[in-house]
């Protein structure tokens, strides 16, 4: 996991996780994460891909991350364009946000604070 990190997004699609990137109040929020997914969006738009093909292409994306990641060790900008094809899918309701065996969970980071070994 990542060190000092108060909170992580993990994205799972078909049973899979995909990746997890963690969050923090500065430059790692949900907030820029979906912005940034809406911008790819908007240019992909005004490039001439109407939304199927934007579904096709972040769908065979996610597909090929997961064969690529096996052949050579993802960098943090590829598993933060994973989020972010993960976030264009729910954008166009191909991926529900949170199914059950696929979207995304936000968890607090763990606290690392010892169990206390008193007996009450």
């Amino acid at each position: 996991m990542y060190q000092n990190m108060k909170r992580s997004v993990s994205c799972f699609y078909n049973n899979k996780l995909l990746v997890t990137r963690p969050l923090n109040e500065k430059s790692r929020t949900m907030k820029r994460y979906r912005d940034n997914a809406n911008a790819v969006i908007i240019e992909g738009m005004r490039a001439g891909w109407d939304i199927p093909k934007l579904i096709k292409f972040n769908r065979d994306f996610i597909k090929k991350w997961r064969y690529e990641e096996l052949k050579r060790k993802p960098t943090a900008e590829d598993r933060d364009l994973v989020l972010i094809s993960i976030l264009i899918l729910i954008k166009f309701g191909v991926i529900e946000e949170d199914a059950h065996n696929e979207g995304l969970l936000i968890c607090q980071a763990r606290d690392k604070k010892p169990c206390s070994s008193s007996v009450v």
